[in-house]
């Protein structure tokens, strides 16, 4: 446990609280972690790896009170068992926040998109499908829209084509394995593309890959039922290090709010974006790790390449509460200063 007493303000200060957790080593079943203001949790999370993650509470701090980091042996799954729980934290308390509206966790989970994965559009908000790069570079503009994802289908046969004709793919009926989507059941006697799947824990796009020219982004599609800020937490992992990585993207309703690449390391990440309820955000896995296409020049779409672009892309959506800072007292005195004068204003006519 890590204390930290707020001896030293000189009134109710709004202040950002940053704690980090990780392992230092990555054996076990994970650590967690948990934030107490005067002995209250208002913030929690847990790791399994040497990355761990970064989180950010605010919080109205009055003189005296007491905030604490505690470290525990309880790690992702749930697993409260000591085994190689070495680990590393910090806490940093800081008076400077960021300008714009902020916000906190809560413990509302809207959605989770390993555990409600499934084989049937639209459950739980979810849709799954990709988006044809290039027929939109060589006969639209080329940029991303809503409504060029194109869903996947299943039939319930629980076959996908393994016709080794190039292309013969897109007569299929039926894009639902049993597992998966996937376009195309590569491997003998396919021994080319196109490689465009959406697992439970990620994905894999496709991109000129053995002689096939398809060029797909492999993307999930949440359809919010949140009417206010929520939180994206978790990770992005191109896990082999061959090629040339892979581009993570999310989208709402087609504007693009984040956007990383992996070649072989895991990202993890936390970003907190207003949304409306019925608004579409979009998790794409994007091929173009070198980032060689370029819509104003359609040809370019011949350089993106597909090697070694399996991808790991999963995350919880949580909901999140506005914090409103309590006034600095100057900035209170100026506004009964600014209402003051408003009311005089009234009572000469102005």
């Amino acid at each position: 446990m890590r204390r930290y007493v707020a001896n030293g303000l000189s009134g109710t200060t709004p202040l950002a609280l940053e704690w980090h957790m990780r392992e230092t080593n990555d054996g076990g079943t994970g650590v967690g972690g948990k934030l107490f203001i005067n002995g209250v949790e208002v913030d929690s999370g847990a790791t399994g790896d040497t990355t761990g993650f970064t989180r950010t509470y605010y919080a109205n701090v009055s003189p005296g009170d007491v905030i604490d980091l505690a470290l525990t042996p309880v790690g992702p799954s749930g697993d409260n068992a000591d085994g190689s729980d070495g680990s590393a934290n910090r806490l940093t308390i800081n008076d400077d926040l960021p300008a714009g509206p902020l916000f906190n966790p809560t413990d509302e989970i809207f959605a989770d998109s390993s555990a409600e994965f499934s084989d049937t559009q639209g459950q739980d908000n979810w849709l799954y499908g990709y988006y044809d790069q290039r027929a939109d570079a060589e006969s639209g503009d080329g940029v991303y829209s809503v409504g060029e994802m194109i869903l996947f289908l299943n039939d319930g046969s629980g076959v996908v084509s393994a016709d080794p004709t190039i292309g013969a793919w897109k007569t299929s009926p039926n894009h639902w394995d049993g597992g998966k989507w996937d376009l195309l059941a590569n491997g003998a006697p396919v021994s080319h593309g196109p490689w465009t799947e959406v697992t439970s824990t990620g994905g894999h796009p496709a991109a000129n890959a053995q002689g096939d020219p398809e060029v797909h982004w492999a993307i999930r599609r949440w359809i919010s039922e949140a009417d206010e800020g929520i939180r994206i937490s978790g990770t992005y992992n191109n896990t082999s290090a061959n090629g040339d990585g892979t581009v993570g993207r999310i989208l709402v309703d087609g504007v693009e709010v984040w956007s990383e690449l992996s070649d072989g390391s895991a990202v993890p990440f936390e970003i907190d974006i207003a949304v409306s309820s019925g608004s579409l955000v979009d998790f794409v896995i994007d091929p173009d790790g070198l980032g060689v296409y370029d819509p104003a020049d359609p040809t370019t779409i011949n350089d993106v390449n597909d090697g070694s672009d399996g991808t790991q892309f999963f995350f919880t959506i949580t909901g999140l509460d506005l914090f409103v800072p309590i006034p600095e007292p100057s900035s209170v005195l100026t506004l009964m200063i600014g209402l003051g004068m408003l009311g005089w204003l009234r009572r000469r006519g102005r």
